[in-house]
């Protein structure tokens, strides 16, 4: 909460939308969305020496693969036993607040005529967004 800590984790999860894209490790990273099923070695990336991850490669350490096999599986497992939240309820942000400040009440006032605006704000806050709960 006060800033860096002492995690033990060195690896970061990349997800798009609901499924899980890509995991990075120290200066590797492995591209599952875009792996090719059965061949090896295209979805990895050395961060260091291509950093716009556009010539994917087979790692000079072939053990890697196993650890992001494992670390996945680790994620996956996690996720199983404690799924993310659903989304919050449809609407202004900051209402529904207890005892909320007038600053806080005083950002939910639209900065605009409704009347002027060439949409109506019902329909912004009732469309639908990709990957949200209701497209599985």
């Amino acid at each position: 909460m006060s800033g860096d800590s002492y995690s033990r984790r060195d690896y970061v999860m990349i997800y798009q939308g609901p499924d899980l894209a890509a995991a990075v490790k120290g200066r590797f990273k492995r591209d599952w969305a875009n792996a090719i099923k059965g061949l090896s070695g295209a979805e990895f990336y050395d961060l260091y020496t291509d950093p716009r991850e556009q010539h994917g490669e087979m790692i000079e350490q072939f053990h890697v693969k196993s650890m992001f096999n494992r670390q996945r599986q680790r994620h996956q497992l996690w996720m199983q036993k404690y799924p993310n939240r659903p989304d919050a309820t449809r609407g202004p942000a900051l209402t529904g607040i207890d005892n909320a400040r007038p600053e806080t009440i005083r950002l939910n006032k639209i900065p605009a005529n409704e009347k002027k605006l060439p949409f109506n704000l019902r329909e912004v806050v009732d469309f639908e967004l990709p990957w949200t709960q209701s497209d599985k």
